[in-house]
């Protein structure tokens, strides 16, 4: 199969058997708004497949389309190499955890997967246990749903999702709620799923650092159009990282640069890379200064260093460069590709 298209919204992909979810022409429209606008891509079988884009996009609209929650204005889908409009039953064999989950707030959250397991045919209670503790819920079990934080309610909907060990897991922002910890957790179960038991997994997240060290292939969407279908790899190495990071000679220096940068026009500090490890170290993203241009205004500034480098590029790079031209008039939100 090949990837890394930069291709028009609706240009043509294999269909085939290993697309265990197929988009054709997807289309929603509200009145005189497009929310979702000839999506057209596969997610592989056996796949754990990142979809992205920024608020707005069109991400929620089309997982809840593949869910039967609201109806497509045009196109198809399939699903398991059918067409999935109006067919529940290809869902059985489909568990989902879309935007926020639906708990009884008065009961505990063991019985909460139970009842669930009941209206669906899903599951039985050695499997609640087994999800339980995999979730790292097991020590709450029988608490009332109502008294969970939210990230304990994102982790009894992901229960919910897995019970009965359906072969697609759709889920909408999983790891909202959960502090760092809890959120590598659930991808590594996620990851789990994916290489012991072969379970597709299309994931919806807007934490770009995860999407990058967890998933194997992701689409990004723009006002609901698809802009890229590619491998992480491949995305990364696409152009130039415009990311660079500066040594400066002490953590004071790089503590009044923080300051000085977060100030300036065409410069965006990176404060996901700020780490104890290395307080001297300062991350940016170069939108309008070339790192000549940079390097002189930190001497103007009289902030010493000891050397400016290109930094790694990452999904929140490619991100600020889609955002970067279409803010200069490009005609989608797609950075230019080499040839």
């Amino acid at each position: 199969m090949v990837y890394g298209w930069a291709m028009p919204p609706h240009a043509p992909q294999p269909r085939c058997e290993e697309h265990i979810v197929y988009f054709d022409g997807l289309t929603k429209r509200y009145g005189g708004l497009v929310a979702v606008n000839e999506l057209t891509f596969g997610v592989p079988r056996g796949s754990l497949f990142g979809f992205l884009g920024a608020n707005g996009a069109g991400k929620s609209t089309t997982l809840k389309m593949l869910m039967g929650l609201i109806r497509p204005t045009a196109g198809t889908f399939h699903l398991f190499g059918e067409d999935g409009r109006g067919r529940h039953d290809l869902r059985a064999d489909v568990g989902a955890l879309i935007e926020h989950p639906a708990l009884y707030e008065h009961l505990s959250g063991r019985a909460n997967l139970e009842i669930f397991a009941r209206l669906t045919g899903r599951a039985d209670r050695k499997q609640i246990g087994e999800l339980l503790e995999a979730i790292g819920l097991a020590s709450a079990a029988g608490k009332k749903a109502g008294d969970y934080s939210q990230g304990m309610r994102q982790r009894l909907g992901l229960a919910q999702a897995m019970l009965g060990s359906p072969r697609l897991l759709v889920l909408d922002e999983p790891t909202n709620g959960l502090d760092p910890e809890g959120s590598r957790e659930i991808w590594t179960l996620l990851r789990e799923q994916v290489s012991q038991r072969g379970v597709t997994i299309l994931i919806s997240s807007h934490l770009l650092y995860e999407v990058e060290e967890g998933c194997d292939l992701v689409a990004i969407i723009d006002q609901g159009r698809l802009v890229r279908y590619d491998t992480v790899s491949n995305l990364l190495r696409g152009e130039a990282s415009s990311r660079v990071a500066v040594e400066f000679v002490d953590a004071d220096t790089a503590g009044r640069a923080r300051e000085a940068v977060s100030r300036w026009e065409g410069v965006e500090l990176d404060r996901d890379a700020l780490t104890d490890a290395a307080p001297a170290k300062v991350v940016v993203h170069l939108a309008r200064l070339t790192a000549a241009e940079f390097n002189e205004r930190l001497s103007r500034e009289g902030l010493r260093f000891h050397f400016i480098q290109p930094a790694d590029r990452t999904l929140k790079d490619y991100f600020l460069s889609m955002r970067d031209h279409a803010s200069r008039g490009g005609r989608s939100a797609l950075p230019p590709q080499d040839a």
